[in-house]
């Protein structure tokens, strides 16, 4: 489990967040896949290792936090930055 303190709190279903946590050892396989499968429709011809795209990376971590990808999205660059280095760091342990 990853906490991320957010640098700028945000509203997420009606709730103010100032922290979230990732539950990257919750994943599976199937939550891996599917973010995969979801990175390749949003960026068709992508030739590479997806692993290390930080769209890959905001899937898996909407995938851990059971958010939608475009709530990741919307987080600031810094708090963003912070959630796909927290997955790029579980992916490559």
């Amino acid at each position: 489990m990853s906490k991320i303190k957010l640098s700028k709190a945000i509203n997420w279903d009606g709730k103010e967040q100032t922290e979230l946590t990732l539950e990257l050892e919750a994943l599976t396989g199937a939550d891996l896949v599917a973010a995969e499968r979801e990175f390749g429709a949003r960026n068709p011809g992508f030739v590479g290792v997806p692993s290390l795209q930080v769209g890959y990376q905001a899937g898996v971590a909407a995938k851990a936090l059971k958010r939608p990808v475009e709530d990741v999205l919307r987080l600031s660059a810094k708090d963003f930055l912070r959630c796909v280095e927290a997955v790029g760091g579980f992916l490559n342990a």
